[in-house]
């Protein structure tokens, strides 16, 4: 990120780690799908095909023991000259 800021101009560049893990259950992981980029792959999905997406995601998680949503993120600043 640092190197993409620098790349547009700004100098002074600092990026900065934010860690930021999220218990994860079901309910979560599907507010996170409706929240996000994702719901864009549910649109104009039948309610049913919908309710099937959300199914698999909550089998997914249980067998993939999932707990924990890594949700770090990057924040970056810099300067225009």
């Amino acid at each position: 990120m640092g190197a993409w800021l620098i790349a547009r101009g700004l100098t002074g560049v600092k990026v900065t780690r934010a860690p930021l893990p999220l218990p994860l259950d079901a309910a979560r992981a599907w507010q996170v799908a409706l929240g996000s980029g994702f719901r864009g792959m549910l649109a104009g999905l039948e309610e049913s095909a919908v309710e099937r997406v959300r199914t698999t995601l909550t089998q997914l998680l249980g067998e993939r023991k999932m707990v924990e949503l890594d949700a770090t993120s990057l924040i970056g600043a810099g300067l225009r000259p």
